[in-house]
């Protein structure tokens, strides 16, 4: 078993690079953890799906990592990070059996990790995933083109935004209130519009950057909620 020490990780549903990482984040410290030598589609499906880890992954990481706080040492039932070669990510399941919370590391713990699997003799394990992720599979999550150039404020609200019109597609009191107020239209107006190309124009407009008419239907989706926890 490799194990990496003295790891600096901020565990979240999102993952943020090390130099976005904001001062009331939950940034804790990893005394010991498993390190896990994965194939690259082994990697994304723990990075970038919510199914359950195989069993044999998890007996083998099973409280193997420990946390520190303060002065104490606290077992974690299954924490463990994981490399392809490539890439790095630590993962905490917070006694659960999928990938809760992941974490990037800071990046002389990347060149560690990178440089211990890199070692002669070690092999990349699969765990069971051999098989392309199904589409449907997939965590909600901006692709490479919705997030390019944005700071991780504005990606985490376009992903609030895409949840919200993914979650309420086909809802058409919902979608029309959005859209009118988005648009400042006439709800006679927005009524008269075909429900799929107006929830197709409010995705469409997402696709690309974040600029003033992004942050106001964003700014539409915060009024509307804090209307419905006052009522």
């Amino acid at each position: 078993m490799m194990y990496l020490h003295d790891l600096w990780v901020n565990f979240g549903r999102d993952v943020s690079l090390f130099h976005e990482w904001k001062k009331e984040d939950n940034v804790c410290l990893i005394d010991q953890a498993p390190l896990l030598y994965v194939t690259e589609m082994c990697f994304e499906w723990i990075v970038k799906t919510d199914e359950p880890l195989p069993q044999e992954l998890m007996e083998h990481v099973r409280k193997r990592a420990y946390y520190r706080k303060k002065q104490e040492r606290v077992s974690s039932l299954y924490c463990f990070v994981i490399c392809d070669g490539r890439r790095v990510m630590a993962i905490e399941t917070d006694n659960t059996d999928y990938p809760k919370y992941r974490s990037s590391l800071l990046p002389r713990h990347e060149r560690i990790a990178l440089s211990v699997i890199g070692e002669k003799g070690r092999e990349q394990k699969h765990y069971g995933y051999n098989i392309p992720i199904p589409q449907n599979a997939y965590r909600p999550q901006l692709s490479f083109e919705q997030a390019a150039g944005l700071t991780r404020t504005e990606r985490e609200k376009k992903q609030q935004v895409l949840n919200m019109l993914t979650l309420y597609e086909g809802n058409a009191p919902f979608l029309c209130y959005i859209y009118g107020e988005w648009k400042e239209m006439p709800s006679s107006e927005v009524k008269q519009k075909n429900l799929e190309l107006l929830h197709k124009e409010l995705v469409s407009h997402l696709k690309v950057g974040w600029d003033d008419t992004h942050e106001r239907l964003y700014k539409v989706f915060e009024n509307m909620k804090e209307v419905r926890s006052s009522q």
